[in-house]
């Protein structure tokens, strides 16, 4: 099993302190699992789907 999918195995205070410590495999899991919800809720605020993506984008990267 993949020890960084949210399958018991590691929760996601886990999977934010590893991203944060740039482990590349926690961050994407962190991406894949919180992307369609953050677009969601940009592309309400925001009128225009590129700019949503790149907020979205931006938010990620800052994390980083």
């Amino acid at each position: 099993m993949n020890r960084l999918s949210l399958n018991g195995q590691a929760n996601e205070q886990e999977l934010l302190e590893r991203a944060r410590q740039h482990d590349e495999r926690a961050f994407a899991v962190l991406i894949d699992l919180y992307t369609p919800v953050l677009f969601r809720i940009v592309r309400r605020m925001l009128p225009d789907t590129m700019e949503a993506e790149f907020v979205v984008q931006e938010a990620f990267w800052r994390f980083w």
